[in-house]
């Protein structure tokens, strides 16, 4: 027995305990005039203990020598009046789904926030490749009009020769590079696909 109808024993508990305040009962006395509403006396024993744990002012619990009896008191009514103990279990889960509720706002505000971070992650990555291979093709323009051979270096061999040279270095470098940043540029989308997709 749990949740609800757990709470609505004890409410009979209780009120059974009302109706002969001038005696105090054992828990097979409890257990046997309620019509065994549990499975065993342990199980009933289990039960009073929550009601002493969490409600243990609204009764009387008399100890004879390690023996334990139930009655009830001057509050015990007034608890039952104010709902009693299926009263309290259910602002419990009031409470509950009250905070589960907040829970799953607040996880869904974080996802938010990590697509939101995501987004601009993937923006910066996406941004900066493309100055910088912008910037580095200008450079490649201008250093190849710098040391583009001039029509009257023509008959100069050598130099031409170390001018070639020193162009195909820049761009190899450039290639490389590009090849660098288009490979970034993959990844990154790849992370933005695994990030979007369900998990």
């Amino acid at each position: 027995m749990e949740g609800k109808a757990r709470a609505e024993l004890k409410d009979r508990i209780l009120k059974f305990l009302i109706e002969d305040p001038s005696h105090s009962f054992t828990v097979e006395r409890l257990w046997e005039n309620l019509g065994k509403p549990v499975d065993n006396k342990l199980l009933m024993q289990e039960i009073l203990d929550e009601m002493e744990n969490t409600a243990g002012s609204n009764f009387l619990v008399i100890n004879n020598s390690g023996y334990e009896s139930y009655g009830s008191n001057e509050f015990t009514q007034d608890y039952l009046d104010n709902g009693g103990f299926t009263n309290q279990y259910e602002v419990e889960m009031e409470v509950a789904r009250n905070m589960n509720k907040s829970a799953l706002q607040d996880s869904r505000i974080k996802d938010m926030q990590e697509k939101d971070l995501n987004l601009k992650i993937r923006n910066g990555k996406f941004s900066l490749p493309i100055s910088i291979i912008s910037v580095l093709v200008a450079v490649g323009s201008l250093l190849y009009s710098i040391f583009k051979p001039a029509p009257e270096l023509k008959s100069n061999d050598v130099q031409i020769k170390q001018l070639e040279e020193r162009l195909d270095k820049i761009e190899y470098t450039l290639t490389k590079d590009v090849d660098s940043l288009k490979k970034e540029l993959y990844d990154a989308e790849i992370n933005e696909k695994a990030l979007e997709s369900p998990h």
